[in-house]
């Protein structure tokens, strides 16, 4: 699935300064979709910063999507200071409800 089929907005611009800096931009992008479409508002070039910070996009997009299910407010600074802990978020967020 590709950015342009899911209507989540992201410029050629932006995508193409990835691809300049080396950025995964495959994974970077994936978690976009996975937060855009789970309706979660985060910003492409966040997600970049992220990535380029050494983070876990997949710890961090997963955790920001399972905690909206599950009812729980956590946002992008959180997942971020999680995964920086070495935490799994699915993991905390189970802890936190039982």
């Amino acid at each position: 699935m590709t950015i342009k089929t899911v209507g989540a907005p992201a410029s050629l611009f932006s995508l193409f300064m990835m691809k300049i800096r080396k950025v995964d931009m495959p994974r970077v992008v994936h978690s976009y979709i996975v937060l855009f479409k789970s309706q979660i508002p985060t910003d492409l070039s966040d997600l970049e910063l992220t990535f380029l910070e050494g983070r876990n996009l997949e710890n961090i997009s997963n955790g920001l999507v399972y905690a909206k299910q599950k009812g729980i407010s956590f946002n992008l600074d959180q997942a971020k200071e999680a995964d920086r802990n070495g935490l799994d978020i699915i993991e905390e967020i189970d802890n936190m409800i039982d």
